[in-house]
């Protein structure tokens, strides 16, 4: 007969193994919690959980860092932009020719640029029009922007400028001679829903800022990432290009985005800054599309075509390399945003525009003129 001590052991023994089960439940994901992946992420449990599925089981909610809003294709983009750089060149470069050669990239073979110059495309890009503007002299546009979308549907979104002072500073170059930030290089600071608004204008932030957030699992759902560029004059493009040599070598200055150097230069500074991100699951996780490209060509090619790359672990069912020949312009980008999470539209270029998921095309039957064409 089993004494009354036993049986009191046993109980309590039951209880300690039930509570154990509870704190690993909540604690060991991995092995008792269908709202994280296999490998036990806990942004894989925020989304999930956030969003509906298997919510009602198991709330992880409270270790999220912020609330995400589920996509069709992706849960995060992040694009980073660079500068006046042919699509031959580009292409021509041993690492950005690594990125179309990986297994988690595709590259658009046919992707243009809206116009020229700079700011009417990065106008483009978050916008779907330049709105008539036709110079790099910055202003505040009465118009809107893709946050116009993002914020109602509650997805979260943040724009890093490398050698920004931050503070909604509107000055056009910082320093004042140009050898960083310079705001035609900023679409948001150029619409005045944006400048006008504290809250927004406090998502426009230093560089510096991405690497806090990836340490804290607190990287936006659209993140939007500038390099810098170092003001000198345009002239003959060799000349220009040595000069900017002359200076790396010699004083050490930044000139990340190819505005002022060249190619290689800048497919240096991308390799340094991108290959340490995509190896950390709080940047690239299996839910987040990067987008590489250029904000127009250098005048070589009529139809402004650029270099643009996608990565993403989701892109290629195969795992081999994929090309995609699909005409696109800037506006694409912004479509994809818009389709992926069902925002509607800003009735501009937009409308018409393809999103980078409405059906890889292998052929180019879309003629390269459509590309070109002004917004």
């Amino acid at each position: 007969m089993v004494s009354l001590s036993t049986a009191l052991c046993a109980i309590l023994l039951l209880l300690g193994l039930g509570l154990l089960a509870v704190h690993a439940a909540a604690h060991c994901p991995a092995f008792f919690n269908p709202c994280y992946d296999a490998a036990g992420t806990r942004e894989f449990c925020c989304k999930s959980a956030q969003n509906g599925l298997a919510a009602q089981t198991y709330d992880c909610s409270s270790s999220c860092p912020q609330a995400y809003v589920a996509g069709r294709y992706f849960d995060r983009i992040f694009t980073i932009i660079f500068e006046n750089t042919d699509y031959a060149a580009a292409i021509a470069d041993p690492y950005f020719v690594s990125l179309t050669r990986r297994g988690d990239g595709r590259l658009l073979t046919n992707y243009h640029g809206c116009t020229h110059p700079s700011l009417p495309n990065y106008l483009c890009q978050s916008s779907g029009t330049f709105y008539g503007h036709t110079s790099d002299a910055v202003l505040a546009i009465n118009g809107t922007s893709v946050v116009d979308l993002l914020e109602p549907a509650g997805i979260s979104w943040k724009a890093y400028m490398e050698a920004f002072n931050g503070n909604c500073d509107l000055t056009p170059f910082t320093p004042a001679d140009g050898n960083g930030y310079a705001r035609k290089h900023d679409p948001f600071l150029n619409i005045a829903n944006i400048i006008n608004n504290p809250a927004r204008c406090a998502k426009v932030v230093p560089a510096a800022q991405l690497d806090a957030d990836i340490s804290a699992g607190t990287v936006p759902q659209y993140a939007y990432y500038v390099p810098t560029q170092r003001k000198l004059e345009r002239g003959c493009r060799l000349f220009r290009n040595v000069i900017a040599v002359v200076f790396i070598i010699f004083f050490s200055f930044e000139i990340n985005d190819a505005h002022n150097s060249n190619t290689s230069f800048a497919a240096g500074y991308l390799k340094g800054f991108l290959e340490p991100k995509l190896a950390d699951l709080n940047f690239y996780d299996a839910r987040t599309l990067v987008v590489i490209t250029f904000d127009e060509n250098d005048f070589v090619e009529p139809t402004n075509r650029v270099y643009t790359v996608l990565l993403g672990k989701f892109l290629n069912a195969d795992g081999q390399a994929s090309n995609d020949s699909s005409c696109y312009n800037h506006a694409a980008e912004l479509k994809t945003v818009e389709e992926n999470w069902g925002l509607g539209n800003l009735g501009t270029a937009d409308v018409a525009a393809k999103s980078f998921f409405s059906g890889v095309n292998q052929n180019n039957a879309w003629p390269t003129v459509v590309c070109a064409k002004a917004l």
